[in-house]
């Protein structure tokens, strides 16, 4: 494979960034089997590695709502398309740089009911006070 372009790469992270988990999971398994690389395959592999560890934090971050995102069945019930959890990530790590506005997002959501969450960071009360005041 040999060098990748830049153009290139920003095509595989395209890709990489539509595929479903379960396909990132298969794909990250598939380049740790074999340990050495040539520098394209490498960066793909990084690429791939990152992605993992971002859905990972972001399936964590997200689980109270992931129940939702998720294809329609029979029984009907309020569902979201499963891009939805993606969508949502994007904005938030766009949106949130800070603590303060992720906390202040968790408490939105939580807010409409039907969902509950811990958080592990403790807050002064000018922090939660300035959260509070995010909403």
């Amino acid at each position: 494979m040999g060098q990748i372009s830049e153009a290139k790469l920003g095509l595989v992270r395209s890709l990489i960034e539509q595929a479903p988990d379960a396909a990132i999971r298969s794909l990250l398994m598939a380049l740790s089997v074999d340990g050495s690389h040539d520098a394209g395959l490498t960066r793909v592999q990084d690429l791939v590695e990152t992605e993992a560890g971002d859905r990972r934090t972001r399936n964590m971050a997200l689980s109270p709502i992931t129940p939702l995102c998720r294809a329609p069945t029979t029984f009907g019930g309020l569902t979201f398309a499963p891009r939805t959890l993606a969508l949502i990530w994007k904005a938030l790590r766009e949106e949130a740089d800070d603590d303060l506005a992720a906390s202040a997002f968790t408490l939105a959501v939580a807010s409409a009911g039907n969902v509950r969450f811990q958080t592990q960071r403790a807050f002064t009360r000018e922090e939660m006070d300035a959260i509070l005041q995010k909403l």
